[in-house]
């Protein structure tokens, strides 16, 4: 097996909390975390040249992924006309190295809003930007620790255009500590060459140790969409939503399944092995499944790479 595409995308999930509340004299509240984060975990694995028979099972450490409700699988058999397997649709590659970068406002005295600003070839569709707040609190006078917010813009452009477009503009709003989400920006409909992304904070900075809403961009990862379908290849598609099931790394995966089929003599039991008493040389129309090693070294030093039966020129079908 081969993995073709791996992917880890981040989601920001409310989480559901009461807080706390005390009686007589105040006592500092220190109210419960309503933010969070949760990673997606895309693979897609070539299993094999197709088409096969079936896959009958995928087991994720050595579990059958039917166990885990976070878990998702689609297959495809290796087929000439397969289909995309939805969610696997484009090409990524993460910029490496990458400096986190904090953003500014400029809002304080002395300081200079800081951006963030990157340039993307013309073949990249697309751009996933990862966000990191590392902290969102705010202490009140009371002491308690309670909710905040923090704002921030994304933009794009041709880079032949000096005017921005707004394209995300976002709050949030809560409190939670290593919160990131991932937000999608197109290439511009009017782009033509290459193009830029300018990421901006947009509410104030800090200006005291009581609030805590620092807010950087962690990761730029290029987008190129291809609907690969991959033909004569038998494909697994797993989506893990949740991937701290196996602490943010990718599980080991086998495949339980009922390999290649080949054209095989017209009369022959697969099963059996056994032949018709007479066999003219012709083959089924369809393929089928078998064990046989002969058939199966037969098939890999006849067939056509786009997968088209024997032809009379090719090597001597009856030889023993």
């Amino acid at each position: 097996m081969e993995t073709l595409h791996t992917s880890l995308t981040n989601e920001l999930v409310e989480i559901a909390g009461k807080g706390g509340g005390g009686g007589g004299g105040h006592q500092p509240v220190e109210a419960d975390d309503t933010l969070g984060s949760r990673q997606t975990l895309r693979l897609l694995i070539a299993v094999s040249e197709g088409p096969i028979h079936s896959i009958d099972d995928v087991l994720l450490n050595n579990v059958s992924y039917t166990q885990y409700p976070d878990v998702s699988i689609e297959t495809r058999l290796g087929t000439a006309d397969q289909t995309v397997i939805p969610g696997f649709t484009s090409v990524e590659t993460t910029h490496s190295p990458f400096q986190p970068t904090t953003l500014s406002a400029g809002t304080v005295q002395g300081t200079n809003p800081v951006e963030y600003l990157t340039t993307f070839t013309h073949d990249v569709s697309a751009a996933r930007v990862t966000m990191l707040c590392p902290s969102l609190v705010q202490a009140t006078s009371q002491g308690d620790r309670v909710g905040y917010s923090v704002s921030y813009a994304i933009a794009v452009r041709p880079i032949s255009s000096s005017i921005w477009q707004t394209v995300v503009t976002d709050t949030i709003n809560g409190k939670g500590s290593n919160i990131s989400w991932d937000v999608r920006i197109d290439q511009p409909a009017a782009s033509t060459g290459n193009w830029q992304i300018k990421v901006t904070r947009t509410s104030p900075d800090d200006t005291s140790d009581m609030n805590h809403s620092v807010l950087a961009v962690q990761h730029i990862t290029d987008l190129i969409d291809s609907a690969e379908t991959y033909p004569y290849t038998a494909l697994i598609g797993i989506t893990v939503k949740n991937a701290n099931l196996f602490g943010n790394q990718e599980p080991a995966v086998t495949v339980i399944a009922k390999g290649m089929t080949y054209y095989l003599p017209y009369g022959y039991d697969a099963t059996a092995r056994t032949y018709p008493t007479v066999w003219t040389g012709n083959f089924k129309a369809l393929r089928e499944y078998t064990d046989n090693p002969a058939w199966a070294i037969y098939y890999s030093i006849t067939t056509n790479p786009d997968g088209t039966p024997p032809s009379a020129e090719q090597p001597q079908r009856f030889s023993s």
